[in-house]
C-alpha cells in the first residue's frame, strides 16, 4: 500500500534483480499490462487498483546495475492505495550456491529527478525454495491463479510477473 500520494511528474520505479532482463512481448521490449494485473487481482478477490491510465512507462537498461521499469505519473496523480501491476520480464537463472538471491525493489518519488522520496523503498528477496520452482514471483504468489496459465515457470524464460503493493 502506498502511504504518500505521488503528483504529476512523480515516478514509480520497479528495479529488477541484476540477473533479470526485460522480456519482449508482441515485439515490444518494454511491456506492462494493467488489464493482466487487474484480472489476476480480481481472480483472487484482492482489492487493488491498477496504475492510472495516464502514467507513462519507460524501461531503463543498466549496463552496470539493475534494469528498471519507470512509470511517470500523469495529471491524475497516484493516490494513496493498494496497487497491482504486471510486467513482462525474462526469468533469472537459478542462483549459484552462496550467491545472493534475487531481489525486486519498488520506490516512489515526488519529482521527475527522483530526488524527493515519496515512500521508503520496499524490497523483496526471492526465497531459496521458491527460486527453484518459481524464481520470479514470490512477492505476488497470493495473487497468482495457477489455473490461469499467466506465468511461465521455466528458469530463463520470458513471462508476466504480477506484483501487489
Amino acid at each position: 500500500t502506498t502511504a504518500t500520494a505521488v503528483p504529476e511528474g512523480g515516478k514509480l520505479v520497479l528495479w529488477l534483480p541484476s540477473s533479470f532482463d526485460f522480456g519482449a512481448h508482441l515485439d515490444k521490449n518494454c511491456a506492462a499490462s494493467a488489464s493482466r494485473a487487474a484480472a489476476v487481482a480480481a481472480a483472487e478477490n484482492d482489492e487493488t487498483w491498477t496504475l492510472p491510465p495516464d502514467a507513462t512507462l519507460e524501461c531503463l537498461a543498466s549496463s552496470t546495475g539493475r534494469n528498471s521499469f519507470v512509470w511517470t505519473i500523469g495529471a491524475t496523480g497516484l493516490s494513496v492505495g493498494r496497487y497491482s501491476l504486471a510486467v513482462f520480464a525474462r526469468n533469472a537463472p537459478i542462483a549459484a550456491p552462496g550467491e545472493a538471491l534475487p531481489q525486486f525493489t519498488l520506490g516512489s518519488y515526488l519529482d521527475d529527478a527522483m530526488e524527493e522520496v515519496a515512500d521508503a523503498e520496499a524490497s523483496v528477496r526471492v526465497s531459496e525454495s521458491l527460486q527453484l520452482e518459481l524464481p520470479q514471483v514470490e512477492m505476488a504468489l497470493h495473487l497468482v491463479d495457477s489455473d490461469a496459465d499467466l506465468i511461465d515457470l521455466n528458469v530463463g524464460h520470458e513471462t508476466w510477473i504480477v506484483f501487489a503493493f
